[in-house]
């Protein structure tokens, strides 16, 4: 396997959500805690004829 998915603790998480309004800020919850994998099948294939 050459990529190994990752876990991150949603509690250490640190990227916090964006706010979309302006004004008075409040503290929001990050939003980057769970499971990350990903996973690719790749295939090639190649043919050449000359006569």
């Amino acid at each position: 396997m050459l990529l190994k998915g990752t876990s991150v603790d949603p509690a250490t998480a640190q990227v916090p959500r964006v706010n979309p309004v302006q004004g008075n800020p409040t503290k929001t919850e990050s939003i980057n805690g769970g499971e990350y994998s990903a996973r690719a099948i790749i295939l090639g294939v190649g043919a050449q004829y000359k006569f």
